[in-house]
């Protein structure tokens, strides 16, 4: 080993010994590291929770026309599989099970009995290990009609109404086998069938954003989480998002986003440039009539749902206000402006309500 190399190495050995303030420990790092994943954890489940409670109840007021036979069995409980972070958030024992969560108020799940921090060990009689496995076991049943359909609610529903009566007694409940802390206890899970299939998902990330996929997932950030003031406000988001799946967005913009690439490949390689500009300026307004619709339909579908409309203007003022960026468009955007989404808002909420 030269010499030159020794020099350097004692050099960074002494630099990195000098610390300023308190001591502290690798122990207490990890310490406090355990206790801030747990935090982080809980607050998922949390967001979670309330994304899923809102979406939900969103789709249960759908109107009779929108609503599909093939839709998603729904529980209400936020499912984990038993890693380090969730035992210790619950103080968990148990070797495999399926950990709930997270539980959404007024769910099949709240009904019957469960609480955050049960295990499943086993459904049926069959033994579950992961969220997969159970998930399988549940969705299976459809097939055997085991089940709550979620009737649609009446048309017309007055301000501040709630989701139309769930029948008490229909389909077979499914047997549940939990440990709650050192006991071993039985539920009875009767699950409703939803009339789409939706599941919703919280995006870490501190954009202000929500977007829906083509698998059926309505994804939140904890940015927009953060934005909204109110349950009301996140009804209006959700209901834009859960509008975009309803009437078919996704798969309708399939067609015009191989035309605007295929266009926009022709121009890159006949000019050399300009392909991408090309390709956004054919998506651009059909993306923008696409966002003026789920906007209608999302207030409509929130309104259904008995959420207060009208704070959907206070969102899109304050969001106008906050990212200025959004007051112009040009034939790029993929999104009308603030100012005429606010407009179509104000006026959109009046012709809902009966207002002149």
């Amino acid at each position: 080993m030269r010499p030159w190399f020794n020099v350097l190495l004692v050099i960074l050995l002494l630099s990195g010994c000098a610390t300023t303030g308190p001591k502290i420990t690798s122990k207490e790092i990890e310490e406090l590291r355990k206790e801030l994943e747990v935090k982080a954890f809980l607050r998922r489940v949390r967001a979670r929770v309330k994304v899923t409670e809102v979406g939900v109840r969103i789709i249960k007021a759908l109107p009779e026309e929108e609503r599909k036979a093939k839709g998603l069995l729904y529980t209400g409980m936020i499912l984990s599989d038993l890693g380090d972070v969730e035992k210790r958030a619950f103080h968990i024992r148990a070797k495999e099970g399926v950990l709930i969560a997270g539980i959404v108020e007024g769910s099949p799940a709240h009904r019957a009995g469960l609480m955050p921090g049960d295990v499943i060990l086993a459904v049926d009689g069959e033994r579950v290990r992961d969220v997969k496995g159970l998930s399988y076991l549940i969705e299976r049943l459809k097939g055997l009609g085991r089940f709550i359909p979620v009737p649609s609610p009446p048309v017309s529903l007055p301000h501040g109404a709630r989701k139309g009566r769930i029948p008490e007694k229909e389909g077979k409940a499914l047997s549940l086998k939990v440990l709650r802390g050192e006991n071993i206890l039985w539920f009875n899970l009767l699950p409703e069938l939803l009339p789409e299939r939706i599941d919703f998902a919280v995006i870490e990330s501190s954009e202000i954003n929500a977007f829906a996929t083509p698998s059926g997932v309505i994804g939140v950030t904890y940015g927009m989480l953060r934005f909204v003031d109110s349950d009301d406000e996140l009804a209006v988001v959700m209901g834009h998002e859960v509008a975009h799946l309803v009437k078919g967005h996704i798969i309708k913009s399939i067609p015009t986003q191989i035309i605007a690439i295929l266009l926009g490949t022709i121009v890159q390689q006949e000019a050399g440039t300009g392909g991408e500009i090309v390709a956004q300026a054919i998506r651009a307004p059909f993306s923008r009539e696409f966002e003026r619709e789920a906007d209608y339909f999302g207030l409509l579908y929130a309104h259904r749902a008995g959420y207060d409309i009208e704070r959907g203007i206070e969102f899109w003022e304050r969001f106008a206000v906050e990212i200025p960026a959004s007051l112009s468009r040009s034939y790029l955007s993929t999104h009308p402006s603030s100012p005429e989404r606010l407009l179509r808002v104000i006026k959109t909420v009046k012709e809902i309500k009966g207002q002149r």
